[in-house]
């Protein structure tokens, strides 16, 4: 019976009111177990292993420095037409996020061995929910892919700085 409980649980996390769900903004396991096995954020590919690339770069950053990553809009073939959605290839092999509109900071690493991966993510929106599906929340970037803290892209210019002011340096490509 307890793993009918933890079913019902996730049951309600992922499809439960709007208002608490957990919403990935993709595929996830919890929402597509024919796709993908247990813990995967993409098929084949755990979240441990998206952790691992992380640590890896914060390993390979100089001392105290900032790596900004960002998810590229959708583009559009004409007026509301859109593409298929291709996320940029860093910022999704790095954080597993297949969404548009996100922005990720990863710190250098620290003592401990690891450096913050903070995801900056879409307001939810009506408009955007219906043409483009429910798009990743703050809940999500946090229990789902990992991050050490995640915040609606609003709170960017308020929360960044804060993020960047032990920072000497920061990597940004400037191309997406």
């Amino acid at each position: 019976m307890s793993g009918r409980g933890g079913l019902l649980r996730t049951a309600q996390r992922f499809w439960g009111p709007a208002s608490k769900r957990v919403c990935a903004g993709q595929a996830i396991w919890q929402t597509h177990p024919e796709l993908m096995a247990e813990g995967e954020l993409w098929p084949g590919i755990r979240k441990e292993e998206f952790a691992e690339r992380r640590r890896k770069l914060a390993e390979a950053l100089p001392a105290d420095t900032v790596a900004i990553l960002q998810a590229p809009p959708p583009t559009y073939v004409a007026g509301a037409v859109p593409y298929p959605y291709r996320p940029d290839a860093d910022f999704a092999y790095l954080t597993g996020v297949r969404s548009p509109h996100s922005l990720a900071a990863i710190s250098s690493a620290t003592g401990s061995g690891h450096g913050a991966f903070t995801l900056f993510v879409p307001e939810p929106s009506a408009s955007l929910a219906q043409w483009e599906g429910l798009p990743l929340n703050a809940a999500a970037a946090e229990e789902v892919f990992g991050a050490n803290a995640a915040f609606p892209l609003s709170q960017l210019s308020s929360r960044l700085p804060g993020f960047l002011a032990g920072a000497r340096r920061g990597f940004c490509d400037h191309s997406s």
